[in-house]
């Protein structure tokens, strides 16, 4: 978007004008007024995903979730949005607001797995343990990968090792490296 190119589908359209509506302040709410199209962005628009919310409102056609319900969405970050029932999904009210924020990091790792066609038992290497690769990291290891974590940062290793047990957590940087992941990767290399 930051380049006027379009993005998937429902999340172009998402990203538009906005204007202010008429309550009054503090509690100023915006809505989108004129959705992007194929043809190019509309300025200014607001920015963000991973977001937790209450459901101020439904449409006719939503059966899963209420007013008042708290969610997870991928929506803009500000007062108030307008999202399809699918860009919401109910929290447990276990789930702090914080933790849920974080619930779509996951899917990225999936997301990577599928655009490289991995195929069970391949070797998967994580480059860069921060919130995204961890979480990449663990998912590649539920799916049963054999896996190597990357990081030149000790403290992130240190969190990677202690969450992801028989797992290869390394310095790139290490000396010899490339001589024990030939031996221990083996035999796909």
């Amino acid at each position: 978007l930051f380049r006027g190119e379009p993005m998937a589908g429902a999340v172009w359209e998402g990203f538009a004008d906005l204007d202010v509506l008429t309550l009054p302040p503090p509690d100023r709410r915006y809505r989108v007024t004129k959705p992007n199209s194929p043809e190019g962005p509309i300025y200014p628009t607001a920015f963000g995903y991973n977001g937790v919310a209450d459901v101020v409102e439904v449409g006719d056609d939503v059966r899963n979730l209420a007013p008042g319900d708290r969610v997870f969405n991928c929506a803009r970050c500000q007062d108030l949005v307008d999202v399809s029932e699918w860009e919401a999904v109910a929290v447990p009210t276990e789930v702090a607001d914080e933790a849920a924020a974080f619930a779509y990091l996951a899917t990225l790792g999936l997301h990577a797995l599928r655009r490289a066609a991995y195929v069970p038992g391949e070797n998967v290497a994580i480059v860069g343990l921060g919130v995204v690769g961890i979480c990449a990291a663990l998912l590649a290891d539920v799916c049963g990968a054999p896996l190597l974590a990357l990081d030149v940062d000790s403290s992130r290793r240190n969190i990677a090792a202690n969450a992801l047990s028989g797992v290869l957590v390394r310095d790139p940087a290490a000396p010899g490296l490339a001589g024990e992941l030939e031996n221990t990767l083996a035999p796909n290399g």
